[in-house]
């Protein structure tokens, strides 16, 4: 056996994995490709969604300052 075809079948053996992984998706095809974005939601929907939220009471903003952070 030569060089080549010796190497061949090392790089076979170790990267085989690799080869049969892929052709498993290849064949198996991916549908998540061909997805489309979700359809929103209504303006009455969404506002019924909003209203669904539970939102806490306002809090006190005693020493926040915003020139604490960068912009």
């Amino acid at each position: 056996m030569d060089r080549a075809t010796e190497g061949l079948l090392w790089w076979s053996r170790r990267h085989g994995w690799a080869a049969v992984v892929a052709a498993g998706i290849a064949l198996a095809g991916c549908d998540s490709v061909y997805l489309t974005a979700p359809v929103p939601p209504s303006a009455a929907e969404a506002a019924e969604q909003l209203d669904a939220l539970a939102v806490e009471t306002n809090h006190s903003m005693r020493g926040y300052s915003r020139d604490r952070f960068d912009h």
